[in-house]
């Protein structure tokens, strides 16, 4: 451990929190981290200051997006029998008949019309490949531009993702009623066109 002295602790570049769990017992960790100098971090430990490696706490200055997946509506096709798609312009159903079993074979209905396995899904990969651009940062979130319900398979849970407005540029992404994230308008406009084309085609 270090000397008292200023070590930047006081207005902390970041915080890391540890919650440390074994077969006995639970407790959280906190690890404060404060100026750099020559390389080194200062870090405090159960009130105390240590000068470490820098490089060791760079994962801790990275932006929360680093840590999560993109794609945040990634849902097994396997465990969907319907989704419902509804909003600005747009109005489809994609049916999912399974046979069950192992082998679990699936046929498909587009708007009540039968479509190709194939065609069917890249239609389901272009709909839960949307990615997430940001955090959601609590700008108000207005009308919705597009919902997808997906209707759970053998015991699969439902799922509802919606797409509202914030402004020109953004929109919120809204898991099962939850705000987190923020995806591009322009991404969204262009899925609602895809979807729409592959019901025109089909």
């Amino acid at each position: 451990p270090l000397e008292n002295g200023n070590y930047g602790f006081d207005k902390p570049s970041a915080k890391i929190i540890l919650n440390m769990k074994t077969d006995e017992n639970e407790h959280t960790e906190e690890l404060v981290l404060g100026k750099k100098s020559e390389g080194n971090i200062y870090v405090q430990y159960n009130g105390k200051a240590y000068s470490q490696p820098a490089n060791l706490f760079e994962f801790a200055q990275a932006q929360p997006l680093s840590f999560i997946s993109k794609v945040q509506s990634l849902i097994n096709i396997s465990g969907v029998e319907k989704v419902e798609i509804s909003g600005e312009g747009v109005s489809h159903t994609i049916d999912i008949a399974h046979s069950g079993g192992e082998d679990d074979e699936l046929t498909f209905k587009l708007d009540g019309k039968d479509i190709d396995e194939s065609t069917a899904k890249k239609l389901y990969q272009e709909i839960i490949g949307i990615q997430i651009d940001g955090m959601y940062d609590n700008r108000p979130a207005g009308a919705s531009l597009l919902t997808l319900k997906y209707k759970g398979y053998n015991g699969a849970e439902d799922m509802t993702v919606e797409f509202k407005a914030i402004d020109d540029l953004d929109c919120a992404f809204v898991k099962n009623g939850e705000i987190q994230f923020t995806v591009k308008r322009s991404v969204i406009n262009t899925l609602i066109g895809t979807i729409n084309s592959y019901a025109e085609n089909n």
